[in-house]
């Protein structure tokens, strides 16, 4: 079973990772390709560049070129969680695996705003540029989302609308691991993924 995840920023995409990989679901992203493809070519590492390295490469190659990637680096026979979809061409290729689903994920911006505001990861000994403002956060995620984005860019409510389950993600952990599991069940209800 693979299941791909897409959702806003802050919205729980990495708690929900983390609980699947609990069960057994190898973890991949799509964001950590772009990431190792910034340092092959020398370039600053900022979410603006990540975005537009990502654009630049589905502009070329079309818009699944990171799905293929993905595919390439994969055994599809097992347990995967594809993170970090961002465009509805790398959804088609992924919808090519036999077993693929997509969970998409949001939470209110008020939430997801706290969310980054309590989270300091650090990729490669950089701090994360997650916004702090809820200014910061509507002009960081509105090319996210698609705002002024061409085909090939950046559509995440776009992959959200396509998704096979749709998590809102307001509350309590314990509240979206039930809503996990309650996806886990729908997924596969003839054998138990709760193990």
């Amino acid at each position: 079973m693979i299941i791909g995840l897409t959702g806003t920023m802050g919205a729980g995409k990495g708690e929900v990772s983390s609980y699947l990989q609990k069960k057994g679901f190898k973890y991949i992203s799509i964001s950590d390709i772009i990431r190792e493809e910034i340092k092959k070519r020398n370039r600053p590492f900022r979410r603006e560049e990540l975005q537009n390295l990502g654009n630049e490469l589905r502009k070329e190659h079309g818009e699944g070129y990171w799905a293929k990637i993905v595919c390439e680096k994969i055994d599809v026979r097992q347990k995967w969680i594809i993170d970090s979809i961002r465009n509805p061409g790398e959804i088609e290729e992924l919808k090519k695996i036999p077993n693929f689903f997509l969970i998409g994920i949001d939470a209110p911006r008020e939430t997801r705003l706290r969310r980054a505001r309590k989270r300091k990861r650090v990729h490669d000994g950089r701090l994360s540029t997650d916004p702090l403002s809820e200014e910061e956060l509507k002009k960081v995620e509105s090319r996210d989302r698609g705002v002024n984005e061409p085909e090939y860019g950046q559509q995440v409510l776009k992959c959200i609308e396509r998704a096979d389950f749709k998590i809102m993600n307001e509350t309590s952990l314990e509240a979206l691991y039930e809503k996990i599991e309650d996806i886990l069940m729908k997924m596969y209800p003839k054998r138990s993924m709760l193990k």
